[in-house]
């Protein structure tokens, strides 16, 4: 994409005083099973592309959103930019026939799912694809983000409750579990936070098996290899791969 117009919408997300969410790059429009999945891609890795892939075929989606944020729930800063890492993700996605592309104005999911549903049509069910980690920020027991949300909640079962009205959450397991660890989460969770009043709806939860191997290659080891001259084919896309070279990204 022309960095111009990169840097345009990224500036609009930047201005926004409500959520948004800006288009990239979108393959297609009305689709029934929308999955999402934000990510800061710093860089984008092969892992993400292949819990996309796994996600899209075992729950059927129909196309998948990959939602950058120009915040971070937990960061104030990057060590690259973001339209590097938007234009890594372009090229790495380029033969992805399924993936769209968008930049967050919001860092939280409860105000995603708002932006999200105003951007397709009323009949998307919208699931978003998270990392175990990810899910237990979701959850938030100790309500440390719930004060940071743009819409207002009581509590965090509120703002859960709110989310899994309007979406569905698949969770790719820790260490190549799925299931077992993700139930074992949901009800310790319901039995210690909140006073009990975390009610997960049926159906609106599921699991994603994810290999060990892969979920280990992280964005911050790709880092550190770079940083430290080390290589990291097989780690990234080669289109990323390529990009961080010629750029020199992610070197201190």
């Amino acid at each position: 994409m022309e960095p111009e117009r990169l840097e345009k919408l990224i500036g609009q997300a930047q201005e926004s005083q409500h959520p948004e969410i800006f288009f990239v790059k979108r393959m297609k429009a009305g689709v029934p099973r929308l999955g999402v999945f934000a990510s800061s891609f710093n860089p984008v890795t092969c892992a993400h592309l292949e819990l996309i892939r796994r996600a899209a075929d075992q729950y059927s989606l129909d196309e998948v959103l990959a939602l950058a944020g120009i915040l971070n729930a937990d960061k104030t800063s990057y060590d690259c930019p973001l339209n590097d890492r938007l234009q890594m993700l372009l090229l790495s996605i380029a033969d992805e026939a399924l993936l769209s592309v968008a930049v967050s104005s919001s860092a939280f999911f409860v105000d995603m799912v708002d932006a999200i549903a105003t951007r397709y049509s009323a009949d998307t069910e919208i699931y978003f694809l998270v990392g175990f980690d990810t899910f237990e920020r979701i959850l938030d027991p100790e309500n440390k983000y719930l004060n940071r949300y743009y819409r207002r909640f009581a509590d965090g079962s509120e703002a859960i409750a709110y989310l899994l009205e309007r979406s569905h959450l698949i969770v790719a397991g820790r260490n190549g579990q799925g299931g077992p660890e993700l139930s074992s989460k949901v009800s310790s969770t319901a039995l210690n936070s909140w006073k009990d009043n975390l009610a997960i709806p049926a159906g609106r939860v599921f699991s994603l098996d994810f290999p060990e191997v892969l979920s280990e290659r992280s964005s911050s080891e790709v880092r550190q290899r770079v940083n430290a001259g080390l290589s990291i084919e097989g780690l990234v896309p080669p289109a990323a791969e390529r990009y961080i070279q010629e750029h020199r990204l992610y070197r201190g």
